[in-house]
């Protein structure tokens, strides 16, 4: 956009008072400039945001964001500086007009915002091809314009800031890289090699080298920019997020706290150390950070998750007053809408999403693809018409191609998210996103082939590929196809515990339990912490539990069984229900019918789980697992007469079964047969000492543990 010169315009006051003492916020925008010029028309506003943001008690937000605000007023038909000033709650709006003229370059500098109620603009010049001393003259400009008291300190950081400016040939570069966009790492390194003493360059050079993952060089380059220049509010700023991301918690709050210590109201560093100390010490950062800048998503974001744990409906309204500031925001209005699921209203957060694109339609399609969040058994429909509202107002977007594909297939219809994706892989044939969403949706409906063809059209056959391969496979419940890729890869992989891993989920899937459990071990051998080995490792005992150890084909029925089992492990209990489901109406085993009756109990419906589990008894008579789980359906519906027989019979099937020696002894503690209850719980203590300190309710409706219960039983058992 062009930032006009406004000096003949009159703007209002804001109701803001103009200029606090205790927090200045100021906007720079990018400078108009002709062709001759354009270098600095985003090298003087990132100048200028870097140098003032030196001073203490004002702030400057990233000039990529300024920009992102005024092209979204400008969309908008609502550009002016009261409009942006707004939008950061600022006082004061800086814009201008860069021109040349001979050697040197003429600055028109613009400032207005409610502590401006008339533009003010400042001419101001400097050497072309000298950007530090052109820099400097615009900042002393701004300062004196600005009024701002500043101290010794704050005159010696700000000369730093200016000398830091880089050569002519590097600035654009630097410039560019300071709207946060996709990095251009070469144009970087060439201007480090170049102004190497220049700690703008080096840091935007070490951001650049976090964003794509090589934290090596970022460590090294970023702490290089604060030696060249300590007084670098911003250099520090970035040593802090690349010390972190490299996982250094210590040498990264050092690096924020040096950053405070320079200004005490960036938001950035505010927020930095805030994400890594305690939750006492961090809210306030982070209440101050959003003071600072009040466009600060992940403030917003690391606030509520802090307030969330003892006031949710507080978390909830600092979220909606981060999306007021930031409605462009999808993670904000996401935050909203799970933070409102998991208060169980669902359907509240379907209509604020509703709401929010009524008054905005032509939002961000990322907050149309939202939708995506609603529980799909209750809103399916009413998600599948958002994404496709916004798919109208933008059609070529790939995350509402993605969204669509995603619903569909979440809510069955195979065909339908097949032909929607494929429809967008044509439109982006290098998505990478939409591809593998494709290949998933072959693969749920079987077909492996076009699903294999699908990913291998993407990439050259490699290790990676055919572990994502596999993954995908057993996402789909096609755990023999997702083995047959595994078992090579670990001849040339073989201290790969995440393959042991992933094998290990495979076989045991497909029912082969003693392969499954060696492969399990080894990945517990080679990594013994790995919680998805040992999640798997106790899954696959139940599942063995279940049968008995007999492997059971169940042919046609085998991937939606297996794709079950995966929503399980993802605690996706409406798409695990469903696909048992599915799986029974292809085979009515009793393995299928125990796994639905196991999700119904999940979801609170006893009636429904006892009916699948006396279904599972038909085939699995001897089963502990399915007796025990229908015992206690039994006793958590008030029916102790069947719930003793089924936990009695549990117990008789398998002595070491520790949930059924349990549940058996309290079902006979809260008959008040206490003598009986005493064998079987002391029995489940003795299997699992743990056990001891697991809080149960009591006839009285006590909470104890249950060793106080036993001791409580043994005193009742008395004569």
């Amino acid at each position: 956009m062009k930032w006009p010169l406004i000096a003949s315009f009159l703007f209002l006051l804001l109701a803001e008072p103009a200029l606090a003492q205790s927090l200045t916020r100021i906007v720079v925008l990018p400078f108009n400039a002709g062709q001759s010029a354009d270098t600095y028309a985003i090298g003087l506003a990132a100048g200028l945001e870097r140098s003032l943001n030196v001073i203490d008690g004002v702030f400057v937000p990233p000039v990529g964001d300024a920009l992102n605000v005024t092209q979204r007023l400008e969309a908008r038909r609502e550009l002016s500086p009261e409009t942006v000033a707004a939008a950061f709650n600022a006082s004061v709006v800086i814009g201008g007009e860069v021109g040349v003229s001979g050697t040197q370059a003429q600055v028109q500098i613009a400032l207005a915002g409610p502590a401006f109620p008339e533009t003010r603009v400042v001419a101001v010049q400097g050497p072309f091809n000298e950007p530090s001393r052109l820099l400097a003259a615009v900042v002393n400009a701004a300062v004196a314009e600005l009024g701002l008291r500043i101290s010794a300190d704050d005159r010696r950081q700000l000369d730093a800031m200016t000398a830091s400016a880089p050569s002519l040939p590097s600035l654009s570069a630097v410039a560019s890289a300071s709207l946060r966009l996709q990095p251009n790492l070469a144009a970087l390194e060439a201007a480090a090699a170049l102004d190497g003493s220049s700690s703008w360059v080096l840091a935007e050079q070490a951001r650049a080298q976090a964003l794509v993952g090589d934290d090596a060089t970022a460590l090294t380059v970023s702490r290089r920019a604060v030696e060249v220049q300590p007084l670098d509010i911003e250099a520090w700023v970035v040593r802090g997020i690349v010390l972190r991301t490299a996982g250094d918690d210590s040498a990264a709050l050092q690096a924020f706290n040096a950053a405070l210590a320079l200004n005490s109201a960036h938001a950035l560093a505010l927020a930095g150390k805030g994400q890594l100390s305690s939750a006492e010490l961090a809210k306030p950062l982070f209440e101050q950070a959003t003071q600072s800048y009040p466009r600060l998503v992940v403030a917003y974001l690391e606030l509520a998750e802090l307030l969330s744990q003892q006031d949710p409906q507080l978390a909830l309204r600092r979220l909606r007053e981060g999306a007021t500031r930031v409605p462009d925001s999808a993670s904000l209005h996401a935050a909203i809408m799970q933070q409102a699921i998991r208060l169980g209203d669902a359907t509240g957060a379907a209509a604020y999403l509703r709401q929010f694109l009524a008054s905005d339609p032509g939002a961000n399609p990322n907050i149309y693809a939202l939708a995506t969040l609603l529980p799909v058994d209750r809103l399916g429909a009413e998600a599948l018409a958002i994404v496709r509202s916004g798919r109208e107002r933008h059609p070529d977007s790939t995350a509402l191609v993605l969204a669509e594909g995603q619903l569909l297939a979440q809510q069955g219809d195979f065909a339908a998210a097949e032909a929607v994706l494929q429809a967008g892989v044509a439109q982006a044939p290098g998505h990478l996103g939409l591809i593998n969403q494709l290949a998933i949706t072959q693969a749920r409906q079987g077909k492996l082939d076009e699903a294999r063809a699908t990913l291998e059209a993407v990439a050259q056959q490699d290790a990676r590929l055919q572990f994502n391969l596999a993954q995908l496979y057993l996402q789909a419940g096609q755990s023999r196809a997702a083995a047959s890729l595994l078992e090579p890869l670990l001849a040339r992989y073989p201290d790969d515990p995440e393959l042991f891993t992933l094998l290990g989920i495979a076989l045991g899937r497909s029912g082969q339990f003693d392969r499954a459990l060696s492969a399990l071990e080894q990945a517990l051998a080679l990594s013994p912490n790995d919680s998805q080995a040992l999640a798997a490792k106790n899954a696959l005992e139940q599942n063995r539990n279940v049968v008995g150890g007999e492997r059971i084909e169940l042919g046609a029925a085998a991937p939606a069984f297996e794709a079950g089992l995966a929503a399980l492990e993802q605690n996706d209990l409406a798409r695990a229900l469903s696909e048992f489901r599915r799986a029974r109406a292809a085979q009515d085993h009793g393995l299928l019918a125990f796994y639905e009756g196991y999700t119904l109990q999940l979801q609170g419906d006893l009636r429904g789980a006892v009916a699948s589990y006396e279904r599972a008894l038909a085939d699995l008579p001897n089963s502990a697992t399915v007796l025990n789980n229908l015992g206690f359906a039994f006793f958590n519906l008030g029916r102790f007469d069947r719930a003793l027989t089924h936990l009695a019979q549990a117990t008789q099937a398998d002595a070491a079964n520790v949930q059924a020696q349990l549940n058996l002894g309290l079902v006979l503690y809260s008959l008040n047969r206490y003598r009986d209850a005493l064998g079987p719980l002391e029995r489940a203590l003795a299997l699992d000492p743990s056990l001891g300190e697991v809080m149960v309710t009591t006839d009285t409706g006590a909470r104890v543990s249950l060793a106080a219960l036993l001791d409580d039983a043994r005193r009742r058992a008395q004569p």
